[in-house]
């Protein structure tokens, strides 16, 4: 339960600030986020706990950094607060990535991992918007992020 807890709390505040994937019907959000959420506890829980770990967060938040946020149909944003959020999502990762830091170096794996699995979901979820981006990009076609 615990672990659960840790590792939404960076989810939510980095997928808040980052965008990602919307799903188009609240009943496919809902299927999506449940098996995403209990694929994730399974990581967290099964895990073994390697210095890999923290390599992967460190990608996932570099990533998290360079892409965020990312503009939806759903949430248009003005030049100004794209500038805000992503100064926000850089904040997140950096505090972030030095907890996981300090909780491993307390022997605190467990929650470290937690938070790692939580950095990797919300970079996770902005590749299938990465993607689309890419995709339209490449056919010549104007940006649109409809899901």
């Amino acid at each position: 339960m615990r672990q659960g807890i840790v590792m939404i709390i960076p989810f939510m505040l980095l997928r808040k600030f980052s965008g990602g994937y919307h799903a188009k019907t609240l009943f496919r959000c809902m299927i999506i986020s449940c098996l995403l959420l209990f694929l994730c506890m399974e990581i967290t829980i099964h895990i073994s706990y390697s210095w890999n770990i923290l390599v992967f967060a460190g990608i996932a938040g570099s990533s998290l950094i360079i892409q965020s946020p990312i503009d939806s149909e759903n949430k248009r944003l003005e030049e100004v607060q794209k500038r805000q959020y992503r100064k926000i999502v850089c904040g997140f990762v950096m505090f972030f990535l030095a907890l996981i830091f300090i909780l491993w170096k307390l022997n605190a794996q467990k929650y470290a991992v937690s938070i790692a699995v939580g950095i990797w979901l919300s970079a996770g979820l902005q590749i299938p918007c990465l993607m689309k981006q890419l995709i339209l990009v490449k056919n010549g076609r104007k940006m649109s992020f409809r899901f």
